[in-house]
């Protein structure tokens, strides 16, 4: 193989043959990393982080698409000088890690707007715990009622979307219901009982979502008080009236709503997707108070056990079962 073939096979392998290209002359005409505006969408899988995301994409300036999982970077950063006798524990080598990995975090957004150039806010709607992700960044931070959170998450994980259900004890216990669930995609329409009658999942799912979000608002107040300004979004709200919500969150980020496009022109950014219900797609119904499909006393009583504390929080009734949750006042921020 003679030299131009040696190196075009390298190129290959790198994953820079000519076939990749034409991001390039894009990747030469984006912003320096720091001309960027960054932020993120947190909340509890389920939530609505993800409908959130689609409605910002409808303005212009903005690109938040799909989820980084950027506290990978941030555990290793931290393990990195987690203790004395290492460097990394140490200044200056310390400072210059930290720098490192926020630029790595930058260009990874960056990277991800090549499509979308005129982009000048980078957002990540990561469903992970709120927690500061880059130095001035601005946070949205999305709640839902638990009980259509513990719906939705139960049905997420049943299609094989989510791991909770793929470790011990639930990998076991709940691997029947999985299968008769995989043969009949209309099971939990036709008997929605069976959905939450397994007690420990419903225990741990709720307890779950309940911890998550109290640490979720504990942060968000301490991330305000050191300098970073949080929007707190509720999902109910946003349903309500969506263009108010989404007129909010594009005025947080210093941007003009009117920019936007209308909700219509984007794909499933309308309240409830405007479409039936597909009980095996990611966006599989988008509605409020789809518990009242699946509660019953039973079940209301495991989850208030768990739950009841976060519910009072966030502002949600947790005793009515007879009518959808009315969306309570947002809380501050």
């Amino acid at each position: 193989m003679n030299a131009r073939g040696v190196i075009a096979r390298a190129r290959s392998v790198l994953g820079l043959s000519r076939a990749a290209g034409p991001a390039a002359p894009a990747q030469r005409a984006m912003r320096p990393l720091r001309s960027y505006q960054y932020f993120i969408v947190r909340g509890h899988p389920r939530s609505g982080t993800n409908w959130v995301g689609r409605l910002l994409n409808l303005h212009p300036r903005i690109c938040c698409e799909g989820e980084y999982h950027f506290q990978i970077f941030l555990q290793a950063l931290q393990a990195f000088g987690a203790h004395g006798h290492q460097l990394g524990s140490r200044q200056p080598v310390r400072g210059e890690a930290r720098r490192a990995t926020h630029d790595l975090i930058r260009r990874c957004m960056r990277a991800r707007s090549v499509h979308k150039p005129e982009a000048t806010h980078l957002g990540d709607r990561t469903p992970s715990e709120l927690r500061p992700l880059l130095p001035g960044n601005r946070a949205i931070l999305v709640v839902r009622d638990g009980r259509d959170v513990l719906v939705s998450f139960t049905l997420h994980n049943l299609r094989g979307a989510g791991f909770q259900m793929q470790r011990e004890p639930f990998a076991g216990e709940l691997a029947p219901l999985r299968e008769r669930f995989a043969d009949d995609p209309e099971l939990f329409q036709k008997h929605p009982e069976l959905l939450l009658a397994h007690e420990g999942w419903v225990r741990f799912a709720s307890r779950h979502w309940a911890r998550r979000v109290l640490g979720d608002l504990e942060r968000a107040e301490q991330m305000q008080a050191d300098g970073t300004p949080v929007l707190t979004v509720r999902y109910e709200d946003l349903h309500a009236d969506v263009e108010a919500q989404r007129t909010r969150m594009y005025e947080f980020l210093g941007l003009d709503p009117s920019d936007a496009l209308p909700v219509e022109k984007g794909e499933d950014t309308t309240p409830g997707f405007a479409r039936g219900e597909d009980p095996t797609a990611l966006r599989r119904r988008g509605v409020v108070g789809d518990f009242l499909r699946y509660f019953d006393d039973r079940v209301m009583e495991w989850f208030h056990d768990e739950a009841s504390e976060a519910m009072r929080t966030l502002g949600y009734e947790t005793n009515a079962r007879v009518e959808a949750p009315v969306a309570p006042a947002a809380p501050p921020g």
